[in-house]
């Protein structure tokens, strides 16, 4: 039977037999002295417990947070960014694009996990005891791996508006936010 290196392979097509099978398995592997065993049974028995529902929420979580991110950041871009389309299009054009942002993310992502999209939910709901702490790793992990790779395309898509831009401050102010009074020691 070949379920384990099936489930090791790809953790997403694996039947409940399998499943049964590698509890088998890493039943017998933890019966073995072996360090290197153990480890391996370890992180296998931690693949197990978060199943391949787990995962499927782990994408669905990198894909929610790649587009909240893509569209409320790129939305940022295009109204302040120098020789864009929206270039000075005012603040209610951001306001608008991040909760259109808001709501297709948590719309194509919500039925498979619940459409965190933000480590800050993702934790609060463990705290509160709504969500399980064995899975906070794998979604704040993977919240950060889609925030990432929606703030490169952002910078990808308008990259020449970038270089165009001369302010620092602007130019930071696609990614992140700062007080508009900064109130710093001199």
């Amino acid at each position: 039977d070949n379920s384990f290196n099936l489930f090791l392979l790809n953790p997403f097509f694996c039947s409940d037999h399998s499943i049964s099978y590698i509890k088998d398995h890493i039943e017998t592997l933890f019966s073995q002295s072996s360090k290197k065993v153990f480890i391996y049974s370890v992180i296998t028995k931690y693949f197990l417990f978060t199943h391949y529902y787990t995962m499927q929420a782990i994408i669905a979580e990198i894909i929610g947070t790649f587009i909240l991110i893509l569209l409320g950041n790129g939305v940022v871009a295009n109204v302040i960014l120098k020789e864009t389309k929206g270039s000075n299009s005012g603040p209610l054009v951001i306001f608008l694009g991040w909760g259109m942002a808001v709501f297709i993310a948590v719309a194509i992502v919500g039925p498979y996990s619940g459409a965190h999209l933000n480590p800050a939910v993702t934790i609060g709901l463990a705290v509160a005891g709504a969500f399980d702490w064995a899975l906070v790793p794998g979604y704040v992990f993977a919240q950060m791996v889609g925030a990432m790779i929606g703030a490169g395309f952002v910078w990808l898509m308008y990259k020449d508006h970038y270089d165009r831009t001369e302010d620092q401050g602007v130019k930071l102010a696609t990614f992140s936010t700062a007080p508009a009074i900064k109130n710093i020691p001199s």
